[in-house]
């Protein structure tokens, strides 16, 4: 039915063409499906109330900020808490919970409007409020927001819109609605409906007999909204559907098509990679440059090697060239005998310092330096001298200090 919707003006309407046949959901069908208050009242959606200290202590009751409206998870939260609180506080707390299941029913972590339910405080007032006004308002502005091709997603009282599909197609109600017997009232709770899977699109184009609208007075078909936008066409088709017409045979020749827009699938629509726009000026001047530039490369075959294109340019002979490296290896083997000469005397000065110092390197696991007396006679464990590694390391530093190191 959201699928195959005609294009009027008017915010409040939604009018579909089931086969040929218009078919009408307006307010009127929405307070006979579901029998609530839809009266006309200034102000709908932001009804005037102060913020007093019982309001705030509710408030604070249920963990919700003073100035935004609960969500669902925080009702349930509440609900679940509730046990020793009056029987005011509990009652506030059920209309809150149908207020945001039905009348504004939106994701659970999503906030509702601080406004409107504000007027739980006084539960008189709650209870004669034109609920069913608000509930349609807030289910027909989300249809109109809605890209059905895309998504599916409504926000509201969303039952309401299969319920009005069963009462407006009764064929189609008796294959899937399951019709309860006795016709309880309201509409609402008159159908069970269906699970799983039918083919609903051809059970509904195959429609021959429509209940078009609630018929009223006429003077009553014709409903009052705040800011509504006129449209000429709707209200001349509902008053030849309301006039002694109404037996008109419908076509679809009666429905002449303006344009058609196609939508297509962006998930399997195949992916083509982006046409970037060319700069063929740019691609004329890299082109000359890259031209210019290989003209002064030399071709395969006048391609030399590295050492003899260096030998035809500084026009050497192969004894020169022979001389040269002999010169460079007797300067490289004078300055490797030097280096050998440095290190032999820098070992023979480590050992004649290791000789007075009284130091010598024994060959065990931790190839730790042991520190030899001078007099050989003298025991390792004379009086006074101690073995410990710390004392070690102290008679070592001292013998240091009084070293002279040639």
């Amino acid at each position: 039915m959201l699928c195959y919707q005609l294009d009027i003006k008017k915010k409040n309407e939604l009018w579909s063409l089931i086969g040929p046949h218009p078919v009408r959901f307006s307010l009127i069908e929405f307070e006979h499906l579901t029998g609530l208050n839809c009266k006309y009242i200034e102000n709908l959606d932001n009804p005037a109330l102060e913020v007093t200290d019982e309001l705030a202590r509710f408030w604070e009751l249920m963990g919700v900020d003073i100035d935004a409206g609960p969500n669902t998870l925080q009702i349930i939260a509440a609900c679940k808490r509730c046990q020793e609180w009056s029987r005011v506080d509990r009652m506030r707390l059920g209309y809150l919970a149908i207020y945001l299941g039905y009348i504004e029913e939106k994701k659970n972590s999503s906030a509702t409007r601080a406004n409107p339910v504000r007027l739980v405080m006084d539960l008189e007032e709650f209870e004669t409020y034109p609920w069913g006004r608000l509930a349609f308002k807030w289910l027909i502005d989300s249809l109109k927001r809605k890209n059905f091709t895309k998504t599916y997603t409504i926000d509201g009282f969303v039952q309401v819109l299969q319920v009005w599909v069963y009462f407006a197609l009764p064929d189609f109600t008796a294959a899937f609605g399951k019709p309860i017997r006795n016709k309880p009232s309201p509409p609402l709770l008159a159908y069970k409906g269906h699970k799983g899977r039918k083919f609903v699109k051809e059970g509904i184009t195959t429609q021959t007999r429509v209940v078009n609208y609630v018929a009223k007075e006429i003077g009553e078909m014709f409903l009052q909204w705040d800011n509504d936008v006129g449209d000429v066409a709707v209200e001349n088709l509902l008053m030849f559907m309301f006039s002694a017409k109404a037996n008109w045979n419908w076509t679809q020749e009666c429905w002449p098509v303006k344009g058609i827009k196609t939508w297509t699938n962006l998930v399997y629509m195949k992916q083509e990679p982006p046409q970037f726009p060319v700069n063929e000026e740019r691609r004329a001047r890299k082109k000359a440059h890259t031209e210019a530039y290989t003209e002064f490369l030399p071709s395969e075959d006048h391609i030399e090697p590295p050492l003899e294109s260096f030998v035809a340019r500084n026009k050497l002979t192969g004894g020169e060239i022979e001389q040269m490296f002999k010169e460079m290896t007797k300067v490289m083997t004078v300055g490797f005998s030097e280096c050998v000469k440095e290190m032999k005397l820098i070992w023979d000065r480590m050992e004649s310092v290791e000789k007075k110092v009284g130091m010598n390197q024994k060959g065990t696991d931790s190839n730790e330096l042991q520190l030899t007396l001078s007099d050989p006679n003298t025991t390792a464990r004379e009086p006074g001298v101690s073995t410990k590694p710390s004392s070690k390391i102290r008679v070592l530093r001292n013998t240091r200090q009084n070293t002279k190191i040639p």
